[in-house]
């Protein structure tokens, strides 16, 4: 991505080559359709993606994947799943050349946006 700031994520998605930008615009549009409350922005440099005043998940290009992060939480609940990704602690690498986990994401983003729902019930009205 270079030394770039980008302030939207199209912009963002537009420095990739073709092929990435289609599998990054798949990666966004699970995310929104899985959870179209939640409020798009670049934070930190790359797409990212608040439910319930919370972070939900955000992605990023690196040389040979695609890093999609939701939380370590989720990513020890999906550890059986993960088996065939690399990853991180609160994430995981999709390589260039393997399909999109669509179903998988969605699973991992409603598990996400419900432990940011609960958080947000649990929090006290007066705080900001």
């Amino acid at each position: 991505m270079g030394d770039k700031k980008c302030v939207a994520v199209d912009e963002y998605i537009s420095h990739a080559s073709i092929e990435v930008q289609d599998m990054l615009k798949s990666v966004r549009n699970t995310i929104l359709e899985t959870a179209p409350e939640a409020k798009e922005m670049i934070r930190s440099g790359i797409p990212s993606y608040n439910l319930y005043g919370r972070p939900l998940a955000y992605f990023l290009i690196a040389k040979n994947h695609i890093g999609f992060f939701v939380d370590a939480n989720v990513i020890i609940a999906f550890s059986e799943k993960l088996t065939e990704y690399e990853g991180s602690k609160a994430g995981i690498h999709i390589a260039f050349d393997k399909p999109i986990p669509h179903e998988l994401l969605k699973e991992m983003i409603l598990m996400k946006a419900s432990d940011n729902q609960r958080k947000a019930k649990k929090k006290p009205t007066n705080d900001k």
